[in-house]
């Protein structure tokens, strides 16, 4: 698949935030002064973009993306989430342009850092049933 320039500058983004993930939690928990100075200074309540280090401004519009580079951007956001601890609880089926603008959606929510458990986003309490295909039992 050939991407666009912008899709594959978003895709290094991406990857290369996984890069800033602290590699070393238990010596933070372990030690409450470090612990507070990092929850303080870096891990604070802050937009979901800010804790990545990824802008929303990188993201293209849905609009100007082809069903095969959406696909890909959201497994590469789904993945950079998980190595921060954020989840996403995405109804099965969701068609992927719908993934990609829900995901969207909360890049300039306010959340807390997850050094230890997951933080998860529950897209289940959002309308978007109407955009999965019932599966039929026949």
């Amino acid at each position: 698949m050939n991407v666009n320039k912008n899709v594959a500058e978003l895709l290094k983004a991406l990857e290369r935030a996984k890069g800033f993930v602290p590699q070393d939690w238990d010596y933070i928990a372990n030690d409450e002064d470090v612990m507070t100075q990092v929850m303080e200074l870096e891990y604070m309540l802050k937009p979901l973009g800010e804790h990545l280090g990824v802008s929303k401004e990188l993201f293209p519009s849905s609009t100007e993306l082809e069903n095969d580079e959406i696909k890909i951007i959201v497994e590469k956001i789904l993945e950079l989430w998980a190595a921060y601890h954020y989840l996403a609880d995405l109804p099965e089926g969701l068609p992927v342009r719908i993934a990609y603008e829900t995901l969207l959606s909360v890049w300039d929510e306010v959340v807390p850092c997850c050094p230890e458990g997951n933080f998860h986003f529950d897209f289940y309490e959002r309308d978007l049933a109407q955009y999965v295909n019932p599966k039929r039992d026949y």
